[in-house]
């Protein structure tokens, strides 16, 4: 990944469960520029169908070392989909 300052920012994980069209879980953990992993956590994405017609994303994430790595996460993931939802839109 790629910030807008130019910074990389390296992860990496593996694919845990995959539920077609239902859910994927996968572990995730920033890594340094040798490669060395930090902490590792896990995501679930969880898909239903909504009320509205669409499709509702559920994120969780879990378990965190820190209170602000845990916010850092949550404000990254956040923006991340605020971007899908623009892209989708369109």
């Amino acid at each position: 990944m790629r910030s807008p300052q130019g910074e990389d920012h390296w992860l990496g994980g593996t694919y845990i469960e995959i539920v077609r069209d239902l859910k994927i879980v996968f572990s995730h953990a920033w890594q340094d520029a040798s490669g060395q992993a930090g902490p590792e956590t896990t995501v679930t994405v969880r898909l239903a169908d909504s009320d509205g017609g669409g499709t509702l994303l559920t994120l969780h994430q879990a378990f965190f070392v820190t209170v602000s790595s845990r916010d850092g996460h949550m404000e990254g993931w956040n923006e991340t989909l605020d971007q899908l939802e623009r892209h989708l839109a369109t």
